[in-house]
């Protein structure tokens, strides 16, 4: 079972080149893994509209889902301490790129990270 974030933007997502500057300032290291469910190469970046985008992380792999004016941040439910870290961390990268929110699953025990 998987523990998600979502992030609803006021209007439309932010492109993935703003997210990228965001991630790198953050020093978070990843490596995209896979475009809309297809394999990606080591420096492809998601084209316009892409729907999901799969991140390697040092500590395992994390998703992100497109959908309308919103994100899913998803990851396992058995995510380690630091990956669940990463998880909100991204979370919150997406909503303030955005101007928007990020609350978590009412599934999930982790709680509102809004910004």
């Amino acid at each position: 079972m998987g523990m998600e974030i979502t992030v609803r933007y006021p209007l439309n997502p932010p492109n993935w080149e703003v997210i990228q500057v965001e991630l790198k300032a953050s020093l978070i290291e990843y490596q995209i893994r896979m475009i809309d469910q297809l394999p990606a190469f080591p420096d492809e970046l998601p084209p316009e509209g892409w729907r999901e985008v799969r991140l390697s992380l040092a500590d395992g792999m994390l998703t992100i889902r497109r959908i309308g004016n919103h994100d899913r941040v998803i990851i396992w439910g058995n995510a380690s301490d630091r990956l669940q870290q990463l998880w909100r961390q991204i979370a919150g990268i997406l909503a303030a790129t955005g101007s928007g929110i990020a609350d978590s699953n009412p599934n999930s025990s982790h709680g509102d990270i809004s910004h």
